[in-house]
């Protein structure tokens, strides 16, 4: 039996009926464009689920393995061993960028200290604040290339192909009817592909369900990633994550 883990809308472009009272007491309905929330479910895993899930991932990390797709393992010890994916150059800016970052905390909780701050104090702490804001970007920047070495790895690769079996096994309409429907993997593929058909033919029907597909990336991933159990843990998980 399919229960709900989390529930969430993705707004439609579709015509509606707009109802309007004549001088004669008669009313007039026409289609008019206008917006719908179309509601969803994020199905609650069953244990036989996760069974299969877990299996799914192992034969997919097997596959990769074979196909000669290194580990995650074998791409840090090769990295390692080449002192890393940055150059000195590289290495000795990201160094300067954390000596920054920390310079910048350490002024701004020296000035915040202080029990009253002259206008120019309180410029100069927001002036800190927006200067650590580009530093951390560009720290962002060079942990988001360390990352993409590791994205090709059999790991992630698997993780990732698993991610999107889960999609398809947990988005659900309102009425806990599934949106891919199937009964093996195979077909529920080839329900998804009739609404990626959708997606590339664009409009607002393609929009809409690129706007789906991406909502339930997210909120499968989560699920995914940090085990959520019920409800309650997942809500929090999304609070904590993003709604939007």
């Amino acid at each position: 039996m399919i229960k709900e883990l989390y529930k969430f809308t993705i707004k439609k472009i579709t015509e509606v009926e707009e109802v309007k009272e004549n001088d004669d007491g008669s009313k007039t309905v026409k289609k008019v464009p206008g917006e719908v929330l179309v509601p969803f479910v994020i199905a609650k895993p069953t244990r036989t689920m996760l069974d299969d899930g877990e299996l799914y991932y192992h034969l997919k990390y097997s596959e990769y393995l074979k196909a000669g797709i290194m580990p995650e393992a074998l791409f840090v010890k090769l990295y390692s061993n080449e002192n890393g994916i940055f150059s000195e150059t590289e290495k000795k800016e990201l160094l300067d960028l954390y000596i920054e970052l920390g310079k910048n905390l350490e002024a701004i909780r020296t000035k915040e200290q202080k029990k009253e701050l002259s206008k120019e104090e309180k410029d100069e702490i927001t002036e800190l604040h927006k200067k650590n804001k580009e530093v951390d970007n560009k720290i962002w920047q060079y942990k988001q290339a360390n990352r993409s070495v590791l994205e090709n790895s059999a790991e992630m690769l698997s993780k990732n192909k698993t991610i999107f079996w889960w999609i398809l096994r947990l988005l659900y309409n309102e009425d806990l009817s599934p949106v891919f429907p199937g009964d093996t993997h195979e077909e529920r593929l080839e329900s998804f592909d009739k609404i990626d058909e959708i997606k590339e033919n664009g409009g607002n029907e393609g929009e809409f369900y690129s706007k789906l597909i991406e909502r339930a990336s997210f909120l499968v991933s989560l699920c995914y990633l940090n085990g959520a159990k019920n409800p309650e843990e997942f809500k929090k998980l999304v609070e904590t994550y993003g709604e939007e």
